[in-house]
């Protein structure tokens, strides 16, 4: 999927086209949706990227790397394979 843009008067509609309609492939090879809203896929990938930032691995891994380390005053360091 790749972004695409167009107007139609003075509105601006974002989308994502499959490569399948960019390169022209014929019907019959096309498979799945061919073009989805843009705010559906950026919605998808915005929660997408927020569930595994909840993750307590990758929450770890931007704690320590951002050095926070609950207040206690002492710096501990990654022992999680990053």
């Amino acid at each position: 999927m790749t972004p695409h843009h167009t107007n139609k008067g003075t509105r601006g509609y974002r989308s994502y086209a499959s490569m399948d309609v960019i390169k022209k492939r014929l019907k019959a090879e096309i498979r799945g949706p061919q073009r989805l809203p843009g705010g559906v896929v950026e919605d998808a990938v915005v929660g997408e990227i927020r569930r595994l930032l909840r993750t307590p691995k990758v929450r770890a891994v931007s704690l320590v790397r951002n050095g926070d380390n609950g207040g206690g005053g002492v710096r501990r360091t990654c022992t999680l394979t990053c």
